[in-house]
């Protein structure tokens, strides 16, 4: 059961792409859910596959009317980087353009790094030269880490390759295991449960798709709210990672203030 009274008691993590937003612009219902729960003092944590620098997200959620700060934004390279520190490693290849060499530590374009991190591969321009020089690197025994897992991402109601298409390819090929950082990774979900203050069983996850949001939060042990918006597919309701499914945004919020239970 969820009300007005439960939420207030909760923390609430919301998936960005697909959920939120469709591109530039925010999906029905998220500027006045995000408004009405910030009105409840509901702490709100946006977690996100996207490599984007939380100041570049948050400036879009700000020009759609989300008051949301870079403080509640988490993306998979703060992850990375604290990996990165735990595991002493000074030399870090990295895969992703400008913007997101710039974000992740000990950026190295060293042959031999202590690890490979895959942020993205569409800015590169990937071909198969690089492609063939990662599995090469992995069959050499060096770790990697992924921002993803996800196979594609919705952008402008057009689907688009994500970097876990890479990921799956890389390990087939290689047969070697690739650390996935972002959703639906365990330890990506802990860290949003460390910033939330919150226990994993009072964090509701919001978000659109079945595997990287309702999956990881099944696991972790929070309650998925799937919306039907983004990579939402017919049936994916039916997913026993699925506690509860919405139209949209605004259905969630209209049940919240009847304190209805779904």
């Amino acid at each position: 059961m969820m009300s007005e009274t439960a939420v207030m008691k909760s923390g609430i993590i919301l998936d960005l792409d697909g959920t939120l937003m469709d591109g530039v612009h925010a999906y029905e219902g998220a500027v006045s859910l995000v408004n009405y729960l910030q009105s409840l003092a509901v702490p709100i944590l946006v977690m996100t596959n996207s490599v984007q620098p939380p100041e570049a997200i948050m400036k879009r959620l700000q020009k759609c009317g989300m008051d949301i700060t870079a403080e509640n934004i988490l993306n998979p390279i703060v992850a990375m980087n604290a990996y990165i520190r735990n595991q002493g490693w000074s030399a870090v290849r990295c895969i992703g353009g400008e913007d997101e060499q710039r974000q992740l530590l000990n950026v190295s374009d060293t042959d031999t790094p202590d690890a490979v991190a895959l942020l993205d591969f569409e800015d590169i321009n990937a071909d198969y030269r690089l492609l063939q020089t990662l599995m090469t690197l992995l069959r050499r025994g060096v770790p990697f880490l992924a921002a993803s897992g996800s196979c594609h991402y919705t952008k402008n109601g057009v689907r688009q390759i994500d970097t876990g298409a890479f990921v799956r390819l890389l390990e087939l090929a290689s047969n070697c295991e690739i650390q996935v950082m972002g959703k639906p990774s365990p330890l990506y979900f802990q860290m949003a449960y460390q910033l939330l203050g919150k226990a994993p069983e009072a964090i509701y996850v919001i978000g659109d798709d079945v595997i990287t949001d309702m999956h990881g939060a099944a696991v972790s042990g929070s309650v998925g709210c799937l919306i039907k918006t983004g990579k939402y597919q017919s049936g994916d309701e039916d997913s026993s990672d699925v506690s509860y499914c919405f139209e949209n945004l605004e259905d969630l919020k209209r049940l919240i203030e009847k304190r209805v239970a779904f």
